[in-house]
């Protein structure tokens, strides 16, 4: 709530500017209000901010940012159970950064993909999507994202009755994130292996 409040106080700054680095600002506070809606379970509310930023992030044609937001609306269809919408934001976001060479947010949004095929029970897809995130993010280096990886893996893993592979993703979600100072993903992964 406290976020929300300094972002909103944020916006009149740059509001009226129509300048490309203050539209920009614009759609970076926006995407974080959607955050802090998302965090507080207002999903509604959250669509709709990240629906701004892509709005002003598709004006300024900012390729890779529109594949950063297609990304994230792609991870909230899913929490809405809009499954198919979901899966739409995901490809055009997947399409987009394949194209942008934004290697985060590619390997993000097969992430994303693998979660909406993991909330609709179907474990092969799951698998085979955060298959794809990983080695994305192994090819090029970005290691720290690889435990969010790792346990949304080891749960699906899980899902699918498959415990001694869980298992062997939670030992590495939890020296990833020892490894990285990630306490959040620490407790998650000790809550895996639980």
């Amino acid at each position: 709530q406290l976020a929300l409040s300094q972002y909103k106080q944020a916006i009149p700054f740059v509001q009226n500017d129509t300048s490309a680095s203050s539209r920009e600002i614009l759609a970076h506070t926006y995407n974080n209000i959607a955050f802090a809606f998302e965090k507080i379970g207002a999903t509604d509310s959250s669509a709709l901010y990240f629906m701004k930023a892509l709005a002003i992030r598709k004006k300024l044609n900012k390729q890779d940012k529109i594949g950063q937001s297609l990304a994230y609306l792609g991870q909230l269809a899913t929490q809405m159970h809009r499954y198919q919408l979901a899966e739409k934001y995901l490809d055009d976001a997947i399409a987009l950064n394949s194209k942008t060479g934004n290697s985060l947010y590619l390997a993000y949004a097969w992430m994303y993909k693998g979660d909406n095929a993991l909330k609709q029970k179907n474990y092969t897809a799951a698998l085979s999507h955060f298959r794809r995130s990983k080695q994305i993010l192994l090819t090029n280096d970005l290691n720290t994202h690889i435990v969010k990886l790792a346990l949304r893996t080891g749960n699906a893993l899980l899902e699918s009755n498959r415990l001694k592979e869980a298992a062997e993703e939670g030992n590495q979600a939890y020296a990833q994130a020892v490894k990285f100072s990630q306490s959040t993903e620490k407790r998650e992964a000790l809550r895996l292996l639980s």
